[in-house]
């Protein structure tokens, strides 16, 4: 049987969310505009094979606003939400995510692991 994908957005997610998936484990060191496209097209790689996404975002020292808009565009669809999530992040991203006021946005994608 063929993976089916739905599409939301600019990202496609596997049709069936219940089946077991494996897991597309990415780390960060930075999250900026610099790298925003190529980590935008991880996640859709991830996505398109039916894995569920993990950013680790532990050791995430540069951090810009593009970075932080990134995984608020993650969070804010719930069809793609569901299948992407990230560790606790780094303290540098949590400062900045609280200076800009979206800590709970970020706080609501982390998963323990």
């Amino acid at each position: 049987m063929k993976d089916e994908l739905e599409v939301h957005g600019d990202l496609a997610v596997a049709a069936d969310p219940v089946a077991e998936k494996a897991e597309c484990r990415i780390s960060l060191e930075e999250l900026s505009i610099g790298c925003c496209a190529s980590l935008a097209e991880q996640i859709r790689q991830g996505l398109a094979e039916g894995q569920h996404v993990l950013l680790d975002l532990r050791q995430c020292q540069e951090v810009d606003t593009a970075g932080l808009q990134l995984l608020l565009c993650i969070q804010n669809d719930p069809a793609v939400n569901l299948h992407v999530h990230w560790t606790a992040p780094s303290e540098v991203l949590a400062l900045k995510a609280a200076r800009l006021g979206v800590s709970s946005w970020i706080n609501a994608g982390v998963v323990e692991r």
